[in-house]
């Protein structure tokens, strides 16, 4: 169980996983988070100074940009060290409201922040 101070930070591996470092940081993911909420089951834009101890950073690895690929991400989140992941969700970036930005970020979103899932175990 995480400190009231700490967040818990994960990875999702992906089959487009790249290992790249990250050219530049947009102005977009240095003010705001994307946050997907276990109890209301939604996928939120926040600012990126309201992240807590009750959320777990998931990293994204970069994807390659394809016209057809879709920007889904699953989000799965392992239940302990025996047992295989529980999918929590498979959201849909651009169901944020901001399709013209994420038309442009798609594949480039590097994290999602996950709130309410303390009984996990990482």
């Amino acid at each position: 169980m995480p400190r009231s101070s700490e967040v818990i930070e994960t990875t999702i591996a992906t089959q487009y996983s790249i290992d790249r470092k990250s050219k530049r940081t947009n102005s977009w993911e240095t003010k705001n988070a994307i946050v997907y909420d276990v109890s209301s089951q939604k996928l939120l834009k926040t600012k990126r100074e309201a992240i807590e101890a009750v959320h777990t950073r998931i990293k994204i690895p970069k994807r390659p940009l394809s016209p057809l690929q879709k920007d889904n991400v699953r989000i799965s989140m392992p239940l302990n060290s025996a047992a295989g992941s529980d999918v929590l969700a498979e959201v849909k970036l651009s169901s944020l409201g901001l399709k013209v930005a994420f038309e442009r970020y798609r594949g480039n979103i590097a994290e999602i922040w996950v709130k309410g899932i303390p009984q996990y175990v990482l």
